[in-house]
């Protein structure tokens, strides 16, 4: 079994996983786009909040389809493991642990765009309030960004624990460590 190979395989699944659900969420970004021209919201935060949260995991996600080699090359350090199974298994389960980490970091990163241009939009909208008081920050709306910043610190020790996590993982469920 080449672990570079299927490493290199594994990315390009997952990039083109992240393709996929950032075209999927283009049509509730074109909503927000016309919600918010019709507010007379600035371009920076039209654009932030309509082309930054399809472009990032667009771009992240044509990086990990087109250079496989170059992600693998970040995740998996040395020589080509080419040996027993269980080897080079614990090997590409913490790839996948990175994987996952790059995942929920892109989507922290989108989701926290997204609160900033809302955040924008309602201070616009707040800032002279035709006939009512509102709130600055919605308690769903102050759960929803300590979320996503909870998402991207899962997501970035994912990244860089990973291969540690491999091996807390394997240790309680009582395999032998064959390094």
């Amino acid at each position: 079994m080449d672990l570079r190979l299927l490493t290199r395989l594994l990315v390009k699944m997952t990039g083109a996983a992240i393709i996929v659900w950032a075209i999927a969420g283009i049509s509730g970004t074109v909503v927000h786009v016309f919600q918010m021209t019709a507010q007379d919201v600035s371009l920076l935060v039209i654009v932030s909040a309509a082309i930054l949260p399809t472009a990032i995991p667009l771009l992240i996600g044509v990086i990990l389809l087109t250079f496989p080699g170059m992600v693998t090359n970040f995740f998996v350090r040395g020589e080509d493991i080419v040996g027993p199974p269980s080897k080079a298994l614990w090997q590409i389960e913490g790839v996948m642990y990175s994987l996952f980490g790059v995942y929920l970091m892109v989507t922290a990163i989108t989701d926290g765009i997204y609160h900033y241009s809302k955040f924008r939009l309602y201070h616009k909208i707040i800032e002279n309030p035709p006939y009512l008081e509102m709130p600055r920050l919605l308690p769903q709306d102050f759960g929803a960004i300590v979320s996503t910043g909870a998402q991207l610190i899962v997501g970035i020790g994912l990244i860089l624990g990973a291969n540690g996590l491999a091996k807390l993982f394997r240790r309680l469920r009582g395999t032998r460590d064959e390094e």
